[in-house]
């Protein structure tokens, strides 16, 4: 008998997941915005902004990427189109561990090639924006930028 009824739970929480992820592709069809839940927190689009260039990035959930960059001084808009990944553990309890966020455009040129430092978390409620900060290498002490998600209306 018990085992009958653990059986009927694992059931229903392979229902319930499964609805909930047909749910937010639903969501995200009609919305054009990503459902960001746990273990997600790099879906959606970002923003940065430096003395050089603005920049837009867009991450998707079927691991497609948008990418869009206005240089200072200039009018026309760069845009790159392809695939991303995320490589490595990600534990972030060191930097070794960081992983790596890299994209792909679609001529097979990588555009990014950072480890992840820091995405804020999902149950984050301390920050009041969300950030995602992206390193060149795994050290504590290099050069770092920094993404803030930018909320679709």
């Amino acid at each position: 008998m018990r085992f009958f009824n653990l059986v009927y739970l694992v059931i229903a929480v392979a229902i319930f997941l499964f609805l909930q992820k047909q749910y937010d592709l639903y969501c995200e069809r009609k919305s054009g915005k990503e459902m960001v839940r746990e273990d997600e927190e790099h879906l959606g689009m970002w923003g940065s902004r430096s003395a050089e260039a603005l920049i837009l990035l867009r991450l998707r959930r079927d691991q497609r990427f948008e990418y869009k960059m206005v240089r200072r001084g200039q009018s026309d808009t760069s845009r790159v189109t392809g695939r991303y990944g995320i490589e490595g553990p990600g534990n972030g309890r060191s930097p070794a561990f960081y992983p790596r966020l890299i994209a792909i455009n679609e001529k097979r040129d990588t555009v990014l090639n950072y480890y992840i430092e820091y995405i804020t978390p999902y149950d984050a409620t301390i920050d009041k924006t969300d950030r995602m900060v992206l390193k060149q290498t795994s050290l504590y002490d290099t050069l770092s930028y920094t993404f803030f998600r930018i909320l679709q209306p």
